[in-house]
């Protein structure tokens, strides 16, 4: 098999798959960012068996909604940890039952070892870095490469166990899913040989996205959703929008997310000026997010680190045309001059202008977003990821 995981699920016979394939899944917090709980969602729907392996339980409503199942681990349930659990038990019954399951797993061996799962999908590389006894289990590993965890945190002083460790997850995880080409390549670095590598490109279902109509008068009304942390490097995007201004052009921005750098934020916009027009909103819901989607004229996203982007997919499914750094792969999703502009890492004067262009052209931003929007739907389909992943995990699995 290539690089490219491909939708087809060829090879595998029908005996093959005369059993549902079982996949555990080592979860972090919950609720699960969108793009994992989309996965696993469609991987369920597809008739894959799901066990989520963590700490805590998953909340129940979730798990009955999903029809999967939960395991400790691969962390040991520990006094403390028994007795948060019995804190946040509904009920006297509820917490002898998760203490009498907890207590079973200690006693009767690993649960992990012991699910009958055919693979180990481990979303977050750094679960693996942080406990290769992970690999012991006797279970076929698959992990994932996103952006920021061998991009950035290798470079981490701090880090340095993790930086250590990846040589060793990629020499002994079976397959290792990379969202871009340029994320594959960054990952090569610290010992990824290319035929671990199978790439599938993020997703999201564009049926679930309405398309915008028309354009706005008066003011370029940009948005930018993500994270405010560093890597997103959001002053970027608030001093492009100074810079805008300053050339003549009636440009807003209004930035969706929470995060570590906010209050630096917050002191860039008031040192700026530009308090009337760029706002902090925080975070908001997904339907929130659709909403002032479908009530801006541009995406801006100016991250210097990034493997491809799922807010920016999603605003494309809209039909919103994107300015975007040319961090990781997002050249992969987002052509220059097709769907919207590319500029280079750190160039605040030339996003300026490009949202310039945009500003005075809207004939410009329909071309754009029409073209993005066909783009997501012929590339960028969740349906099309999720036969991926599952055609990559029956591969792993050998069925």
């Amino acid at each position: 098999m290539d690089r490219f995981a491909r939708g087809s699920a060829a090879g595998f016979g029908d005996s093959a798959r005369s059993r549902p394939l079982h996949v555990a899944i080592i979860s972090g917090g919950w609720p699960p960012e969108t793009f994992i709980d989309r996965l696993v969602r469609g991987l369920r729907a597809a008739g894959t068996e799901i066990t989520f392996v963590s700490s805590a339980p998953p909340p129940q409503t979730y798990m009955a909604d999903l029809r999967a199942s939960w395991i400790p681990g691969p962390d040991r349930p520990n006094s403390r940890a028994m007795a948060r659990l019995v804190l946040r038990s509904a009920s006297p019954t509820d917490a002898g039952n998760r203490l009498r399951g907890m207590l079973r797993t200690t006693l009767d061996g690993d649960p992990v070892a012991g699910s009958g799962a055919d693979v180990l999908y481990v979303p977050w590389i750094n679960s693996l870095t942080a406990d290769l006894d992970i690999f012991e289990l006797g279970i076929p590993v698959v992990t994932s490469c996103r952006g920021s965890l061998v991009t950035v945190a290798p470079w981490n002083p701090r880090r340095h166990a993790h930086r250590d460790a990846l040589r060793t997850v990629f020499e002994r995880s079976a397959a290792v899913h990379c969202v871009s080409e340029s994320i594959a390549a960054d990952a090569a670095r610290w010992g990824l040989r290319d035929e671990k590598v199978r790439i599938i490109r993020p997703a999201i279902d564009p049926d679930s996205f309405p398309v915008r109509t028309g354009n706005a008068t008066g003011a370029l009304r940009a948005v930018a959703v993500g994270n405010l942390g560093l890597a997103k490097n959001y002053e970027h995007a608030i001093r492009a929008v100074g810079i805008a201004r300053d050339l003549g052009f009636d440009v807003e921005l209004r930035i969706v997310g929470k995060g570590p750098d906010s209050q630096h934020l917050r002191y860039t916009i008031d040192d700026l000026g530009l308090v009337d027009c760029v706002q902090l909103l925080g975070p908001i819901s997904a339907d929130g997010v659709g909403a002032l989607l479908r009530d801006s004229d541009v995406f801006l996203h100016t991250s210097f680190t990034e493997g491809i982007s799922n807010a920016v997919l999603e605003a494309m499914a809209t039909a919103l045309p994107v300015v975007t750094t040319d961090a990781g792969g997002m050249a992969e999703a987002v052509r220059d001059g097709v769907d919207g502009f590319v500029v280079p890492v750190r160039s605040p004067e030339i996003t300026a202008r490009r949202l310039g262009d945009l500003a005075s052209d809207p004939g410009l931003r329909r071309r754009f977003g029409d073209s993005g929007r066909e783009r997501v739907e012929r590339h960028f389909r969740l349906a099309d990821q999720i036969e991926s992943f599952t055609t990559l995990f029956h591969e792993v699995a050998g069925r």
